[in-house]
């Protein structure tokens, strides 16, 4: 995740771009045996039936997993304008787009989403809770590091106004020297 920030606006992008890398190559991998499997190998008359239903099916595995894991992974942005007092939330991938806008006072904030992974460790990402009570994830990546997603629901509930400054900002400005 990244973060920027102007007078005005306040923006969070989520980009996986290693994890789109990694999904290519589990599909380009898959893919090379799926070409090899249906007779693209150049001793394809040498092998016996049963490798090449091997190959083909872990080439069809390997190219399902790459592509869910690019699925899985899509663009996020969002974008928080003073201004105009809205929240727009954007995410691109390769199932389609998908975009909303929201006033400030239709948002109870940004929050911090906890879930399970596989092994049991706690994971976390961003979300958005919104005046009615809906909680929407709007992180498509999550972490085991609590404190940096936390860092960003802090930062966007204070650009909105929906929390106080921070004590650590407060007291950094009144421990400097007049010098």
């Amino acid at each position: 995740m990244k973060l920027e920030r102007t007078n005005q606006t306040l923006t969070i992008k989520e980009t996986p771009g290693c994890l789109w890398l990694f999904g290519l190559f589990f599909a380009g991998v898959g893919a090379t045996f799926v070409y090899g499997a249906a007779g693209c190998y150049a001793n394809f008359k040498d092998i016996q039936q049963w490798v090449l239903i091997a190959h083909m099916f872990m080439g069809v595995a390997a190219v399902a997993a790459g592509y869910w894991i690019i699925f899985k992974a899509p663009i996020t942005r969002i974008v928080i304008d003073r201004s105009s007092e809205t929240v727009s939330y954007s995410r691109r991938g390769i199932a389609g787009s998908r975009s909303a806008n929201y006033r400030f006072e239709n948002i109870r904030g940004f929050t911090l989403v906890e879930d399970l992974d596989n092994d049991g460790d706690k994971i976390f990402s961003l979300g958005l809770e919104l005046a009615d009570g809906e909680l929407l994830n709007i992180s498509a990546l999550q972490s085991h590091d609590e404190q940096f997603k936390r860092d960003f629901v802090y930062q966007a509930n204070e650009f909105m106004y929906k929390q106080m400054p921070s004590a650590n900002e407060v007291f950094a400005i009144g421990d400097e020297t007049e010098a």
